[in-house]
Parts: C-alpha cells; sequence; structure tokens
C-alpha cells in the first residue's frame, strides 16, 4: 500500500510539473484558460459600452436632423375699450388680435 501511495504522489507531481512546462510550449492550464476567460469578459464589456455610446451619439444626432414641426399659433380677439391716452387722443373700443404661440 504505501509504495502505491508514493507512486501516485510521484506520478502527480510528475503531472504538476507537466502543465508548469507545457504552458511554456503552448498548452495552457486551468488558469491560463480562467485569465483568457476574464480578459475576454473585460473586452466583451469594454465592446458593449462603446457600442452603447455609439448607438446613443447617433440617436441624438438623429434627433438634432429630424424637423420640428412649426410651433401651434393661435389667435385671440382682445377688447379694448374706449379711452383717452397720455397726450390727450381719444381711442374708440376695438380689438386688439394676441398671437399665442405653443410648441
Amino acid at each position: 500500500m504505501k509504495k502505491k501511495f508514493i507512486l501516485t504522489t510521484v506520478g502527480h507531481a510528475a503531472f504538476g510539473a507537466c502543465l508548469t512546462s507545457c504552458s511554456l510550449v503552448g498548452l495552457h492550464t486551468g488558469g491560463d484558460l480562467h485569465e483568457a476567460t476574464a480578459q475576454s469578459y473585460r473586452k466583451g464589456i469594454r465592446a458593449g459600452v462603446a457600442q452603447e455610446v455609439r448607438r446613443a451619439y447617433h440617436a441624438e444626432q438623429q434627433e438634432k436632423e429630424r424637423p420640428k414641426p412649426p410651433p401651434q399659433t393661435s389667435y385671440y380677439d382682445v377688447p379694448v375699450p374706449a379711452h383717452v391716452s397720455a397726450d390727450g387722443v381719444k381711442i374708440e373700443p376695438h380689438t386688439v388680435p394676441l398671437q399665442i404661440i405653443t410648441d
């Protein structure tokens, strides 16, 4: 039994050494895979943020280019009673058109 344990421990040590040296020749370990996954995730987040900034910019540009409808204009006749102006001129009763502009 002890011999199997020793061989197993030696086997694990050799396997660990192989994993360490294998990453040097292009074979990747779990740590390398985790780092590559993390880098891909960060790259995807940056790409997503950049895409959202572009989308918001183009939406703003389209909003600026869109023709705005003319404002609604209403006219109301306001009655002005007869009166005497400051310089003594008699003014008869009349109406004055009042323009109301709403957006």
